[in-house]
């Protein structure tokens, strides 16, 4: 059942990692991205798109109903919140994606977020337009991938579906693996706490996080979700970003889905920290946590 009452991302994301007692990292964060919020555990051992036809496709009334009560059937909130799960999170994009006048987007958007579907996310230091989150990334998923397409899966054709979903697979989940990227900023600097995190963006720059530590330091953070291994340009381009932005950075972080190039390997140093999928171990709880967690789960 999916309600608008929701942890925060982190504990959502935790609970769904021992739930279904995975130990590869990527797996989850993929998976994560899709069935996040909704209850039942997928057999994470499955084929993604087998599993997402059982569990969401196949099941499209069931999951229509849970929306429908949530945004009252209004196709103006289904356009927006469509026009939120496709684009960059802007405000003025996703009215331009739903193709809404502002008047009528501001009042839609002050309903999605009163009944939290949707929270507004202000750039760290900069007064620019906020960017708007999901709450639940399932909800993120379903009006991504299957509210705009609703005809054909509700008569059982998948085939839209499955090109439309691969076609922008990376894109869609690199957005949940940015929003756990700043968990393992706060998790990673223990001995200097972080008392600040979020996106950073203005009209000229965008950076994936910008931390504030107890001491006063800045942590400037970029994370990729490619194929390839990080390589020196990328650190340059962070590097030139915060130059742009006029902030000053003590210590640079670059988290890798595939890793970094030995030049890259080279450089790290306590004022350059890298971190891999694995890193993403100190999200999840300690074995006694664990073990409490499954026995509450345990009928």
């Amino acid at each position: 059942m999916i309600t608008s009452q929701h942890p925060p991302l982190l504990q959502q994301f935790r609970s769904f990692y021992f739930q279904n007692n995975f130990t590869n990292f990527e797996e989850a964060i993929e998976r994560f991205a899709i069935f996040g919020g909704i209850s039942g555990v997928p057999d994470h051992h499955m084929p993604l798109l087998p599993l997402i036809k059982m569990h969401i496709l196949d099941r499209y009334e069931h999951y229509h109903r849970q929306m429908t009560s949530m945004t009252l059937s209004d196709s103006i909130y289904h356009s927006l919140l469509t026009g939120i799960a496709l684009g960059d999170g802007r405000v003025h994009s996703a009215y331009k994606r739903a193709r809404i006048a502002s008047d009528i987007g501001d009042a839609a958007l002050r309903y999605l977020c009163e009944s939290g579907m949707i929270r507004q996310i202000h750039s760290a230091i900069e007064s620019v337009e906020p960017k708007l989150y999901f709450n639940v990334p399932f909800v993120r998923f379903w009006f991504a991938f299957v509210s705009p397409i609703f005809k054909g899966i509700r008569e059982g054709d998948y085939a839209e579906f499955e090109v439309h979903y691969l076609n922008r697979k990376q894109e869609f989940t690199e957005w949940v693996f940015k929003q756990l990227c700043m968990e393992l900023i706060r998790e990673s600097f223990k001995d200097d706490p972080i008392v600040e995190i979020g996106h950073y963006w203005n009209h000229d720059v965008e950076i994936d996080s910008i931390a504030k530590t107890r001491s006063g330091k800045t942590i400037a953070t970029t994370c990729k979700y490619t194929h390839a291994k990080i390589r020196k340009n990328e650190l340059s381009k962070l590097q030139q970003q915060c130059h742009m932005a006029h902030i000053s950075v003590d210590t640079f972080v670059m988290v890798s889905k595939r890793g970094f190039s030995n030049e890259v390997k080279a450089l790290k140093s306590r004022n350059l920290r890298l971190f891999s999928i694995k890193s993403f171990k100190n999200l999840v709880a300690t074995e006694e946590e664990k073990n409490t967690i499954k026995k509450h789960n345990t009928l």
